[in-house]
């Protein structure tokens, strides 16, 4: 225990003789320690010496345009983009608008079905107690026979608006419906979204 005392009164003893302390009681910075100073010329300015980016050459049908003396590529025409038709865009690079996807068929159901395919038909125009052939759709997605849809099979739905609940999956094994979504009235409704 002696040992202990004397070894703390020794360690008070050297740090009360280190040099004297001049401490500034508003900053609490000690005055008597001399700070080297060195001269760094942006930090006057408090930004440091950055290269704007390089954002050009632009991309093929992107316009090259100067904002505060940074050049950068602008991807549509001087005016903007276009104000298109129904079923257009005027998507960035491209010089005017054009149609979204491809046309729709001339007739109810998609042209590019691959012939000999499993398909089931559904044409909400047609009349109810269709058998699902291209002859005679569903008129809706409930009179489905889920259970047999098998993997493979193709559910070619005509144009239209379908309502009701459709379940997801093979064989109709998931539980999963269609989400409902409001339409432009604010009616809740059924759809496939």
């Amino acid at each position: 225990m002696s040992r202990l005392c004397s070894l703390v009164a020794v360690l008070a003893f050297l740090a009360a003789c280190g040099e004297p302390s001049a401490i500034d009681p508003d900053t609490g910075v000690d005055t008597a320690v001399p700070v080297p100073t060195i001269a760094i010329p942006w930090l006057e300015v408090r930004a440091p010496p950055i290269a704007p980016p390089v954002l050009v050459p632009c991309p093929m049908g992107w316009r090259e345009v100067s904002v505060d003396d940074v050049s950068q590529c602008e991807p549509y025409p001087e005016g903007g983009p276009s104000t298109c038709a129904t079923g257009q865009a005027h998507f960035p690079g491209e010089a005017e608008c054009r149609t979204v996807g491809e046309a729709c068929p001339a007739g109810e159901f998609a042209d590019s079905l691959p012939p000999g395919a499993d398909v089931v038909y559904v044409s909400a125009s047609a009349p109810s107690g269709g058998d699902g052939s291209l002859a005679s759709p569903f008129t809706t997605l409930s009179e489905v026979s889920w259970p047999t849809i098998t993997a493979g099979t193709i559910l070619a739905i005509g144009k239209g608006r379908y309502e009701g609940a459709m379940p997801i999956g093979a064989g109709g094994g998931s539980s999963g419906r269609a989400r409902p979504r409001r339409s432009s009235l604010g009616s809740r409704r059924r759809s496939l979204a």
